[in-house]
C-alpha cells in the first residue's frame, strides 16, 4: 500500500495509517524545503542529485509501492516492519542506480525514480520484481508476502536539482494507484518507446478514466506468466493459435439448443441475451486482445456468460448488462459472446417492426404489442399470451403480432407453430427490410428443426446472402457448414474476415455446435498463420521501405517522423498477435507506402517551383544587364554571375525532372546554392541601381554647370556687343572703353549670370525626364 506522508522533520517514518492521497501527494512534490536536502537511501546514502535544467527534457518516470506493509506493521510491529521495508527499499534503490536511474523521493513504502532511457526503467521495473519475488517473500516472518506495484510513463518533464515536475510524474502517480500486487503498468508513451522488445510480453487494458482526460486511452501491463513470458515478442501461430480460445469452450450438453444463442446450457425462455437492449460491437474490441489473452478469458468468464437467467430473481449480471463497460473483461466476452447469434435475438426484433432508415411502413412496437415484447422478454408467457391476443384483435393483419407470436412459442418449445407463424409474417411484411429479418428468424427455426438446407433457401430467398449484409452471410456459412459444403463456407469465412477479422472470433463460439470441428480449428489457425505471416512481411517491408527512404528523406521532416512511428506501430501491433491488430499492419504498410510516396512528391514538388521561381528571378536580371543605361558600369563580375545563375536554373531543372527520386543530400545542397545564388542576384540588382543611381546625378550636375557658365558667358559677350555698338556714336574712345567696362559690369554679367541659369534649368528639366522614362521603359 501507498504510506502517507511524512512530517517536515522526518521523512523515513514509516507509518501504518493514512490515506493514499497522502503520500501521492508528497511524492507529487510536496516536500518541505529541508528535506530536499535529502532524498537519502534507506542505507544513509545519499542519491545523486539530478541534473539541473531549466527546461523540460523527455524522462522515463518510475512509481514504485510495496503492498502488505499496513498488515506487515501491524503484525510485526513497527520496528520489525520497518525493518523489512527497508530492505526492501535497499534492494530497489540498488537495482534503480544499477540501470543509471535516479532515486528522486522516497517516502515510506514507496520511491520516485527517474531514467533517460524507457527501456532501462522497463528492465529495471522488472529486475525490482524478480529480486522482491525471489529474495524478501521468502522470509516467513511477514503473514503475508510483501508484494510489488510499479507504474512508468515517459514524457517530458523539468528536472530540477533534487525533484522533477510535469504531467509525467502526475500521470505515472494516477497509475500507481491501479496497479495490482506484483503488477507493472505503464503508458502509451513509454509502449511505444520500448516495444517490441524481445524477452518481454506486454498486453493491453484499458486505461483508467481518470487518464482520459490527458489522451490515454489504453495501457500496457507486463505479462508475468512463466510461459507466455518465456516467448520471444515476435510471435508466430504456433505460440499462439487462434484456435486455443475453442479448446476453452464448455462442449455441448445434450437438449434443446437455445434459439437465441444456439448453446444448449440454457434454454431460450432463461437465455441471458434476453436482457441485452440494443445490438452491441464488442467482439472487435475483443479482437485487439492476443489469442491466449482471450481464450484465457473465456476459460475465467464463459461459465457466467451461459449460465441460465433466474425469471424473478436477482442476478448480478443485470448490472453488468446495464451499465456496458465494456474495459471490463467479463462484460467484453459477455456480450462479444451473444453477438455471434445477434440476428435472432428480441433486441433485433426493432429492426423487424421499424424496416430500414428510409422505410415509411416504418413503426415501433406500442401499445399492447410493446407490452406483449415486455412479458417474453421476462419469461411471463401467459401474460404475453394475454396481450399478443389484444393485439390480434387490434390490429388483425399486422405482421408484427405473428412475429411475437412465433418468438412466444419459441420460448415454450414449439419450433414448427413458430415456423409457421414466420412463414406467415414474412408473407405479410411490408418492406424488404422487414422481410429480410423475418427471414433470418424463418432459417433459425428451419436449422433447430435439422433442417439447415432449408434454412439457407429461407435465407436466399430473400436476398440476405450478400456482402452488403455481414451477419446474416456469417450465418449463412455456419449453415453451408451443417450440411457439409465446407468449403464453400470457408471461402466466405476467408473473405468476411478479411475484411472484418472478429467475425473468426464470433466462428471460435459457434464452434462446439458445429460439424467438421478438426476443419474448423484448422481454418482457423491457419487464417492466423497467414495474418501474422502477412503482418510479419508488412513490418519487414516497412521497415525497408523506411530504410531506403532514409536517404531520400529529411530526419527532421514530419513525415519521416511520421513514417518512424507508423514502423513502431505495426511492430508493436505484431508482437500484440492480435487479430484486429495483425490486420491493421497491412493498412499500415499501405499508409507508409502512401505517406512516404507523397512526401517524395512534395520535395520534387518544392524543388520545381524554387527552380522556377529562380529562373524568373534570373530573366528579369539578365534583362536589366541587357537594357542597363550605362554599359561601362556592368563589370565582368556581374556578367558572370549571370552565366553562373544559367548553369544553375539548368542543373536544378535537369534534377527536378528525374523520374528517379533525388536523395536528401543532393536536394538539401541544391536548395541551398538557389536560396545563396537567389541572394547574390538581389544584391548585385541593389549595387548596379545604386551605381546607376550615382553616376545619374554626377552626369546631371557637370552638364549643368557647364550649360550654366556657357550661357552666362555667351550672354554678357552680347550685351557688352550691343553696348558697344550703341555707345560708339555718342561717346568718345576712352570714355567709350570706361563706359564699357561699367556697363559690362553693371548689366552684363548679372543678365548674362540670369540667362544662364534659366537655361541650364530648361536644359536640366528636359534632360531628366527623358532620361527617367528611358530608366522605366527599361525596366
Amino acid at each position: 500500500m501507498i504510506m502517507p506522508a511524512c512530517s517536515a522533520t522526518d521523512t523515513t517514518i514509516h507509518g501504518c495509517g493514512g490515506s493514499e492521497q497522502g503520500s501521492r501527494a508528497c511524492l507529487g512534490h510536496n516536500f518541505p524545503d529541508q528535506n530536499r536536502q535529502g532524498n537519502q537511501s534507506m542505507n544513509g546514502q545519499d542519491s545523486p542529485p539530478l541534473p539541473s535544467d531549466s527546461a523540460s527534457t523527455k524522462i522515463a518516470v518510475l512509481f514504485t509501492d510495496l503492498s502488505n506493509t499496513a498488515i506487515l506493521y501491524k503484525t510485526l510491529g513497527t520496528v520489525a516492519g520497518r525493518a523489512i521495508v527497508e530492505q526492501c527499499n535497499q534492494i530497489l534503490m540498488h537495482i534503480i542506480k544499477a540501470y543509471h536511474g535516479r532515486v528522486v523521493k522516497s517516502v515510506g513504502d514507496s520511491i520516485l525514480a527517474c531514467f533517460e532511457s524507457p527501456k532501462e526503467a522497463l528492465f529495471a521495473a522488472r529486475a525490482m520484481q524478480q529480486k522482491i519475488s525471489t529474495t524478501v517473500s521468502k522470509q516467513r516472518s511477514a503473514p503475508e508476502q510483501v508484494q510489488l506495484r510499479i507504474a512508468l510513463n515517459y514524457g517530458y518533464g523539468i528536472i530540477e536539482e533534487h525533484d522533477v515536475f510535469g504531467d509525467v510524474v502526475n500521470i505515472a502517480g494516477k497509475l500507481i494507484t491501479y496497479c495490482a500486487d506484483s503488477e507493472i503498468l505503464l503508458t502509451e508513451p513509454l509502449y511505444q518507446e520500448v516495444c517490441p522488445c524481445a524477452d518481454i510480453v506486454f498486453e493491453p487494458i484499458p486505461a483508467p478514466e481518470v487518464l482520459h482526460h490527458v489522451g490515454i486511452s489504453k495501457v500496457y501491463r507486463v505479462v508475468v506468466d512463466a510461459q507466455q513470458k518465456s516467448e520471444s515478442a515476435p510471435v508466430d501461430s504456433e505460440s499462439r493459435p487462434l484456435g486455443s480460445v475453442f479448446s476453452h469452450l464448455t462442449p455441448p450438453a445434450a437438449g434443446r439448443r437455445c434459439f437465441y444463442c444456439g448453446t444448449t446450457a440454457h434454454a431460450a425462455a432463461t437465455c441471458p441475451s434476453k436482457f441485452l437492449p440494443t445490438p452491441t460491437a464488442a467482439a472487435p474490441k475483443l479482437c485487439r486482445m492476443a489469442p491466449t489473452s482471450i481464450a484465457s478469458l473465456i476459460k475465467t468468464h464463459y461459465a457466467m456468460t451461459v449460465r441460465p437467467l433466474q425469471p424473478g430473481g436477482k442476478d448480478e449480471r443485470h448490472d453488468m448488462i446495464l451499465h456496458g463497460k465494456l474495459e471490463d473483461p467479463g462484460t467484453l466476452i459477455f456480450f462479444s459472446f451473444y453477438e455471434a447469434t445477434q440476428p435472432f435475438q428480441l433486441r433485433s426484433l426493432r429492426q423487424v417492426t421499424r424496416g430500414g432508415d428510409d422505410d415509411a411502413t416504418a413503426q415501433s412496437l406500442r401499445g399492447a404489442l410493446r407490452i406483449a415484447e415486455d412479458c417474453i422478454r421476462v419469461s411471463r408467457h401467459v401474460d404475453a399470451q394475454t396481450w399478443i391476443a389484444k393485439a390480434q384483435k387490434e390490429l388483425p393483419d399486422d405482421y408484427r403480432v405473428l412475429v411475437l407470436s412465433g418468438l412466444l412459442e419459441v420460448e415454450q418449445g414449439d419450433l414448427s407453430v413458430a415456423h409457421s407463424l414466420f412463414s406467415t409474417a414474412y408473407q405479410r411484411a411490408p418492406a424488404a427490410h422487414q422481410r429480410r429479418c423475418i427471414a433470418s428468424l424463418l432459417a433459425r427455426s428451419a436449422e433447430l428443426c435439422n433442417e439447415p438446407e432449408h434454412a439457407g433457401e429461407e435465407l436466399v430467398r430473400a436476398g440476405c446472402c450478400s456482402d452488403e449484409h455481414p451477419d446474416l452471410l456469417f450465418y449463412e456459412a455456419t449453415l453451408l457448414i451443417q450440411t457439409g459444403e465446407v468449403e464453400k463456407a470457408l471461402a466466405i469465412l476467408r473473405r468476411l474476415g478479411e475484411r472484418e477479422p472478429h467475425f473468426f472470433i464470433l466462428l471460435t463460439f459457434l464452434m462446439p455446435h458445429l460439424p467438421a470441428r478438426d476443419t474448423l480449428e484448422e481454418f482457423l489457425n491457419g487464417a492466423y498463420s497467414r495474418l501474422h505471416e502477412q503482418a510479419r512481411r508488412c513490418c519487414e517491408a516497412m521497415r525497408t521501405a523506411l530504410t531506403n527512404h532514409a536517404a531520400l528523406l529529411d530526419p527532421d521532416d514530419a513525415a519521416h517522423r511520421q513514417a518512424s512511428v507508423l514502423c513502431s506501430h505495426a511492430a508493436c501491433l505484431l508482437s500484440e498477435g492480435s487479430i484486429s491488430g495483425l490486420a491493421e499492419v497491412t493498412l499500415l504498410k499501405t499508409e507508409l507506402s502512401s505517406l512516404l510516396q507523397q512526401a517524395l512528391g512534395t520535395h520534387t514538388r518544392e524543388l520545381r517551383q524554387r527552380a522556377a521561381s529562380f529562373s524568373r528571378h534570373h530573366k528579369r536580371y539578365q534583362q536589366y544587364l541587357d537594357h542597363f543605361p550605362y554599359p561601362h558600369l556592368v563589370t565582368a563580375r556581374y556578367r558572370q554571375l549571370g552565366e553562373d545563375c544559367e548553369k544553375l536554373c539548368s542543373e536544378v531543372q535537369a534534377a527536378a525532372e528525374r523520374t528517379s527520386p533525388i536523395p536528401v543530400h543532393i536536394r538539401r545542397h541544391m536548395l541551398q546554392r538557389l536560396s545563396e545564388t537567389t541572394l547574390r542576384l538581389t544584391r548585385a540588382h541593389a549595387r548596379l541601381e545604386r551605381n546607376k543611381k550615382i553616376w545619374f546625378t554626377l552626369l546631371c550636375c557637370v552638364q549643368g554647370i557647364i550649360v550654366g557658365l556657357a550661357t552666362g558667358v555667351a550672354s554678357a559677350l552680347a550685351c557688352t556687343g550691343i553696348l558697344v555698338l550703341y555707345r560708339v556714336y555718342e561717346t568718345e574712345t576712352l570714355r567709350l572703353a570706361s563706359a564699357v567696362l561699367q556697363s559690362y559690369l553693371r548689366f552684363g554679367l548679372g543678365s548674362g549670370l540670369i540667362a544662364g541659369v534659366m537655361g541650364a534649368g530648361f536644359w536640366f528639366a528636359k534632360n531628366v525626364s527623358s532620361r527617367y522614362k528611358k530608366i522605366n521603359q527599361d525596366r
